[in-house]
C-alpha cells in the first residue's frame, strides 16, 4: 500500500527561474510571456511564487533600474534579480560571458540565507544558469521541472560548416555535460512540442519520461480595455485599414533574423495593383532596413510596436495571417507562439514551416505552406484563399476553435500547475 502524501492540499512555494523574459514589474507594462502567465496561474491557485530573473533586460539591452535585488509585487509573488554584465547582440561572446556571470552570481545567491522552495520550474536555456540551480536543488533534494525552450547546445553546433562540427562539439564539451546532467535529473521535462521533447529526452537518454508533458506556448489571458478598443478602431480607420476595402494579411511579431521577409516584399510586389495589403506589426533589428527597403511599396504598412488592444483591432480587419519563420531544425521542430496568437484571432495562416507547424495546418485545416524562396508559391496560396471564401471561412472558424479547445492560457497553464502540484506530491511519497 502506497504512502498518502504529506499536507496533500498544502499551498506551495514555487520558484520560477526564467531569464530573457519581460517581467510585470519593467518600467513598460509588457506582454507576458511564458514565466509571467505561469506564474499568475500559479497565484490564481494560492501558491507563492519567487521568479528569479536576470537584472539585465534581454528585450530593452539594457539594465532593469530596481536597486533592490529581491522585490515584492504583492503578497504571493516576488521577483529576484541577478546582476550580469549585459549584451548588445544576441549573438556574440558577450552574451556568452553574461551567461556564465548570471550562473556564477546565481551560485552565490542559492548559497545565501533563502527560504528553501517547494518545488523549482527552470526555464533552459540558459545552460549556465539551469546547471547551477540544477546542482543547487539536487544537494538540497528539491524536486524540479525543467522547461525546454531551444535546443541548446544542438542549436549552437548547427551554425557551424559540417566539416567542423565535430570540433566545436569537442570545444563545448562542457556545455554537453551541463545540458545533459541538467535534464537526467530533472523530475519532469517539459517542453512546446512533440518533436521538442522528444529531443531532450533522446538527447540526455532520459529514462523515466512519464512525468514528461507537452506545455504549448500560448498567450497570456487578454485583459483589454474599453477605451484603447475604441482609440484602437478609430487609429485603424486613420491609417486606412479597412477589411471591406482591402484583403489584408497581418505579420505579427519581433523583425529579426529568425524570419525570411524577401519572399513575403516580393509577394507584396506582385500585389501592387490589388486591394491586397501586408500589414507588419512589431518592432526589431530588422525594422528600418524593411522600412528603407520597402519604401515604394505602396501595399506594405509598418505599425511599430503596439498595444494589445491595436494588435486586436488590426487582427479583426485582417483576412489571414502570415508566419515567414526561417525553415530550420529549432523552428521546424516547435510550434512558434506565433502561430498560436494567430489561432487566438481566428486567423488561417500562411507558413513557410515544415514540420510540426505543416503538420498542425494540414491535419487541422487551419493554413497553407509554402516554399520560404518561392514568391510564386506564396502567391499562389494567397489566391487560393482570395478564389474561395468559403474555405477561408472554414479555416479561420477551425482555427478559432482549435485555440478554444486547446490552446487557452486557462488550459495550457492549468495543466502546467497540475503538473507542478503532481511533481511535488509524488516527491513527498
Amino acid at each position: 500500500m502506497s504512502k498518502i502524501p504529506k499536507n496533500r492540499n498544502k499551498k506551495l512555494k514555487v520558484w520560477i527561474l526564467q531569464t530573457g523574459e519581460p517581467l510585470i514589474i519593467d518600467d513598460v507594462n509588457p506582454r507576458p510571456m511564458r514565466g509571467m502567465n505561469l506564474a499568475s496561474k500559479l497565484v490564481e491557485r494560492g501558491h507563492e511564487v519567487i521568479f528569479f530573473s536576470s537584472k539585465f533586460n534581454h528585450q530593452k539591452k539594457r539594465q532593469r533600474k530596481h536597486k533592490e535585488k529581491l522585490i515584492k509585487f504583492n503578497s504571493k509573488l516576488s521577483f529576484y534579480l541577478i546582476d550580469s554584465p549585459g549584451y548588445k547582440n544576441n549573438i556574440s561572446f558577450k552574451r556568452l560571458y553574461d551567461h556564465i556571470i548570471l550562473g556564477y552570481n546565481l551560485k552565490k545567491t542559492l548559497y545565501s540565507k533563502l527560504d528553501l522552495p517547494d518545488i523549482v520550474f527552470i526555464g533552459y536555456p540558459p545552460i549556465e544558469v539551469s546547471y547551477v540551480m540544477s546542482e543547487w536543488l539536487k544537494k538540497k533534494k528539491i524536486p524540479y521541472i525543467l522547461d525546454i525552450k531551444d535546443q541548446w547546445p544542438d542549436l549552437i553546433i548547427e551554425a557551424f560548416p559540417k566539416k567542423i562540427r565535430l570540433l566545436i562539439k569537442f570545444i563545448l564539451y562542457p556545455y554537453y555535460y551541463f545540458a545533459i546532467s541538467t535534464m537526467k535529473s530533472a523530475n519532469s521535462l517539459t517542453s512546446m512540442s512533440k518533436s521538442y521533447l522528444k529531443w531532450g529526452q533522446k538527447f540526455a537518454k532520459k529514462i523515466k519520461i512519464e512525468n514528461d508533458k507537452i506545455l504549448p506556448l500560448v498567450p497570456g489571458r487578454k485583459n483589454l480595455d474599453a477605451d484603447k478598443i475604441k482609440f484602437a478602431n478609430e487609429w485603424c480607420e486613420l491609417n486606412f485599414i479597412n477589411k471591406e476595402k482591402d484583403f489584408n494579411i497581418i505579420f505579427l511579431g519581433t523583425m529579426s533574423q529568425a524570419f525570411e521577409f524577401e519572399t513575403v516584399i516580393k509577394c507584396a510586389k506582385e500585389f501592387q495593383n490589388s486591394n491586397v495589403k501586408f500589414i507588419f506589426c512589431g518592432d526589431g533589428e530588422l525594422k528600418n532596413s524593411l522600412i528603407r527597403k520597402t519604401n515604394n511599396i505602396k501595399n506594405i504598412f509598418f505599425s511599430g510596436w503596439i498595444e494589445e488592444e491595436k494588435i486586436s483591432a488590426i487582427a479583426n480587419r485582417c483576412s489571414l495571417a502570415i508566419a515567414p519563420y526561417r525553415n530550420i531544425k529549432n523552428f521546424r521542430d516547435n510550434i512558434p507562439n506565433k502561430i498560436i496568437d494567430y489561432l487566438s484571432f481566428g486567423l488561417p495562416i500562411l507558413s513557410s514551416l515544415t514540420g510540426e507547424v505543416k503538420s498542425l495546418l494540414d491535419k487541422e485545416k487551419i493554413g497553407f505552406s509554402y516554399n520560404e524562396q518561392s514568391c510564386t508559391s506564396l502567391k499562389q496560396k494567397i489566391i487560393k484563399f482570395i478564389d474561395d471564401k468559403e474555405t477561408m471561412k472554414l479555416y479561420s472558424k477551425n482555427a478559432y476553435k482549435l485555440y478554444c479547445t486547446k490552446y487557452t492560457y486557462d488550459i495550457v497553464y492549468g495543466d502546467a500547475v497540475d503538473l507542478i502540484e503532481k511533481i511535488y506530491k509524488t516527491s513527498q511519497l
